[in-house]
């Protein structure tokens, strides 16, 4: 039986909504996961999406679950794994007689609704949700809901993807390149016209996007500018924000965290700050991620809870919605190992990891790169050994941060 996911979507009668939806449920985005969808609107229009639901039955997607809509925030946030925060007033209309255009005219307008759904998702979602702010300013409507939350064991993120994705697309323009041979696209600092798309770290068909491109005067006049107003241009040009590339953005971002990251690359978002490169603590900024998927095979948790108990490991930590309790072939790989050492089930890793550094462990990570064996370490007081899969390392470049 495929397992099942539950996705809050706001702003589901939006236009970015309509293109977003539809691959939430295609197979592709949470692959083999059935999905429920709990879709989110105002009072004023939350029954349009009536007739959304009825075009999602009759698409026939054979990955979609329960689809239910609602103009009740709280409700819909129960016991769900993730939040696509879209609904927010967007640029471009015109509000109390202003047309809204810059990103800080948005706040005073949003931030109450972040606040709100903030103590939702604390409160009412899952302890190891993702969160997905989509709608602007979406770097500080992520910081005021994760504050309202009060909830550090769930993820919130602001979207950069987008930015990430028109800057590849310029610099694969510029290169003459395919998009898909940009990697390391970071996009650094806030959702807004001061970010900074990292070109010189990006990859270009393997080579450092600093070696390929060595006119400075085309990055500093034409591809920072380009990138930092490509919002306010599409608005000029169609009369209303990015709806198709901001929903593509998104999925890319929900498959990003949800599959382990390909060697070498990386994937932009924005997340809370631990004091990294001089960030200020707690700050939403946009940093360089991996994700390392855990390990789901039964056979591979069996023979890994075997080799723990012959090294005399205390106990294995793993996310409970992993652990394969009733799977005979993790028995069987075990050989009889399970009856021998303790099994942590817990539904958060990173904050698992967090709680157990604080307490003095050390936390080492295998890497099929690494230039030091298992065999050679003096294991001496309190240490956690971390296991992704097999395609996830931890030789990526240094400053990149790790989403588990």
């Amino acid at each position: 039986m495929s397992k099942s996911i539950k996705v809050v979507v706001t702003g589901a009668a939006g236009q970015i909504a309509y293109s977003l939806i539809p691959r939430l449920v295609d197979g592709n985005t949470f692959g083999n996961k059935v999905v429920n969808l709990a879709l989110v609107e105002i009072p004023q229009v939350v029954q349009k999406l009536e007739g959304l639901v009825m075009e999602l039955e009759d698409s026939y997607f054979p990955k979609m679950g329960e689809v239910s809509f609602t103009d009740n925030f709280e409700e819909a946030s129960k016991d769900a794994d993730w939040f696509l925060l879209v609904g927010s007033i967007p640029r471009g209309i015109v509000y109390n007689g202003k047309k809204i255009e810059e990103r800080s005219d948005l706040l005073s307008i949003n931030g109450g609704i972040f606040v709100e759904q903030g103590k939702a998702i604390g409160k009412y979602g899952k302890d190891d949700a993702k969160i997905l702010v989509v709608g602007n300013p979406a770097n500080t409507n992520a910081f005021i809901g994760k504050h309202a939350g009060c909830n550090d064991n769930q993820l919130w993120m602001a979207m950069t993807m987008l930015d990430s994705n028109r800057a590849k697309s310029i610099l694969a323009k510029k290169t003459n390149n395919s998009v898909s041979d940009i990697k390391n696209m970071i996009v650094w600092g806030n959702h807004s016209p001061t970010m900074y798309p990292d070109i010189e770290n990006a990859l270009v068909s393997g080579e450092l996007g600093s070696s390929v491109i060595n006119d400075m005067s085309w990055v500093e006049s034409e591809f920072l500018p380009t990138v930092q107003q490509r919002g306010k241009a599409v608005i000029d040009a169609r009369g209303a924000s990015s709806a198709t590339s901001a929903a593509k953005a998104a999925i890319d971002t929900v498959i990003a965290c949800e599959t382990p990251t390909e060697e070498g690359d990386s994937f932009s978002a924005a997340i809370s700050s631990d004091g990294a490169y001089d960030v200020p603590e707690g700050l939403i900024c946009g940093y360089p991620l991996i994700c390392l998927d855990g390990v789901t095979d039964p056979r591979n948790i069996g023979s890994l809870i075997r080799s723990a108990a012959s090294f005399n490991i205390d106990g294995v930590i793993i996310k409970e919605r992993n652990f394969p309790s009733e799977s005979k072939l993790m028995y069987k790989a075990a050989s009889g190992a399970i009856e021998y050492i303790n099994i942590f089930e817990v539904s958060n890793i990173n904050s698992t990891l967090k709680n157990l550094k604080e307490k003095n462990f050390w936390v080492y990570g295998f890497d099929s790169k690494g230039n030091k064996d298992f065999t050679d370490i003096k294991w001496e007081g309190k240490n956690i050994l971390l296991f992704g899969t097999n395609s996830a390392s931890f030789s990526k470049r240094e400053y990149m941060k790790i989403l588990i």
